[in-house]
This record gives structure tokens, C-alpha cells and sequence, in this order.
């Protein structure tokens, strides 16, 4: 079950108590679930890993570069086996439309969202200058909510995909003439069943820190809970003050299952 935090309850595995200790919900392994979202409306128990994929642009403008997020990419193919794949919107939206080739994916680089337009949320997959004008190849949230199908339409409660999208802002939702839009609610209704994101800007170390912490931890077999509260005390311990800044959105008691 999930408590509203205005209750100023915890929701940890097998436990409802008090907030009264004097630290954030979020320390406490809180996570969160989009009301109706996910097909069945609720979050999968089990969630995938094995094949991952890994988004990590290479800016055109050199500065747009983020060195942490090229040693970011490099660690996931060294630890994780993870795939690069091209830094191209057709590209992406093609792994979205179909999610039986992979199990985690995983974007490090540079992205915008404000919940006044929330629509035009985006994955900045390249920036460059033509003419003088800056030019940007993006992926929409708006798009992955029409094209994202994760799920096989046999196995429609099965472990869910994971999606981490290791760039500033994008964990933001908004209002939309349709009801709440962002990439959350994109892809947990296309099939996703654990999504992460920044609410707002982070900088690098954190944002390298808090990931492989939160692998690492899903890994060894601990719960989303478990591992979203050690991704953030690793992150707060290397000293960056918006370690809270990660929006994690899945069942609390979920583990990963492996192929």
C-alpha cells in the first residue's frame, strides 16, 4: 500500500510508522506510483535486468559535453555488459515502441523540463549551431507516451522494464489538457516498472553516484526501497546538497529477477 507523505507516514517493507525522527520521507526508501498508471494501475512486484542499453549523447557543440556522464556510460559497459546505443530520436523511439530486446535503459546527458509545458519535456540528443541558431534533436515525452510499449500483450503483469534517465529535470511532471504528462507517466504507462529521474539540476558526481549505488544495491538483491535509500545516503555522503533530488517511482518491495 501507498501513504500520502502529507500523513507523514513511511512506506518501508512490512512497516508503517511515524516520521517523527526528524530526517526526509526520502531517506527512508519512499517511492512513488502515478494513480492509474503502469496498464494494471499498479506497480510489478518483480522487475527485469539483463540486457542493458545506454543512451549517452555526443554533443556536436563541444560545450555541451558532460565528461561525467562518458565515464558514466563507459562504467554501465564495464559492470553491466550495457549497449551504447545511437544518440538518435528515431533510435530511441524505436527501443520505446518495443521493449523485447532490452531490460534496463539507461540515457546520461543533458535534459529540460518545466511543469508549466510539460509537453515539451525532452532528451537533448544533440546541440548544435547552424547559421547561428541553435539547433537541438530531442526526445518528447509527449512522443513516448504515444509510442512506448514495453509490455507484450501476453505477459501484460510480468516483471517490468527499468528505465533511468540520468539527466537535470526530467523526473517533472505537469498538468496537460489530458490529465498529468512528464516521462514518468509516459513510460510507466508504457510498461515500465521502476523509472528514476532529477527533479530538478544535478551535477555529475551525484549523478554517477546515486545510479551505480542504486544498481548495485538492485543487484545484490535489496528491494527499490532499499536501494533508493542507499543510492541517496551515497549521494548525500559525497557532498553534493541536492542528493534528494531523484524522483523514484516503483513498488517499494519490488527486487530485480534475472534471466
Amino acid at each position: 500500500a501507498y501513504v500520502p507523505w502529507e500523513l507523514g507516514f513511511v512506506n518501508e517493507p512490512g512497516a508503517r510508522k511515524p516520521h517523527a525522527d526528524g530526517r526526509y520521507l526520502g531517506e527512508l526508501g519512499l517511492t512513488r506510483w502515478i494513480y492509474g498508471g503502469g496498464g494494471t494501475g499498479f506497480a510489478p512486484e518483480a522487475l527485469r535486468w539483463g540486457r542493458m542499453k545506454v543512451v549517452q549523447p555526443d554533443y556536436t557543440d563541444d560545450g555541451w559535453d558532460l565528461e561525467g556522464a562518458q565515464e558514466e556510460a563507459a562504467f554501465l559497459a564495464r559492470t553491466y555488459k550495457a549497449k551504447r546505443v545511437d544518440a538518435r530520436p528515431n533510435r530511441v523511439y524505436d527501443l520505446v515502441a518495443d521493449g523485447s530486446g532490452w531490460d534496463v535503459l539507461h540515457f546520461c546527458g543533458h535534459g529540460e523540463a518545466e511543469a508549466a509545458t510539460i509537453e515539451e519535456a525532452g532528451l537533448l540528443l544533440d546541440v548544435r549551431t547552424v547559421d547561428g541558431e541553435e539547433k537541438k534533436d530531442l526526445v518528447l515525452a509527449s512522443t513516448v507516451a504515444t509510442e512506448a510499449q514495453l509490455r507484450a500483450p501476453d505477459d501484460p503483469t510480468g516483471p517490468g522494464h527499468i528505465v533511468v534517465l540520468n539527466a537535470c529535470q526530467v523526473g517533472r511532471a505537469g498538468e496537460t489538457l489530458a490529465g498529468t504528462g512528464g516521462f514518468a507517466r509516459a513510460f510507466l504507462e508504457g510498461g515500465a516498472g521502476l523509472f528514476v529521474a532529477p527533479l530538478w539540476s544535478v551535477g555529475d558526481e551525484l549523478a554517477s553516484t546515486f545510479c551505480e549505488s542504486l544498481y548495485a544495491r538492485l543487484v545484490a538483491g535489496d528491494t527499490v526501497a532499499q536501494a533508493t535509500r542507499a543510492a541517496r545516503t551515497a549521494a548525500r555522503d559525497a557532498g553534493d546538497a541536492t542528493w534528494l533530488s531523484y524522483a523514484v517511482y516503483g513498488e517499494p518491495t519490488a527486487t530485480i529477477v534475472k534471466p
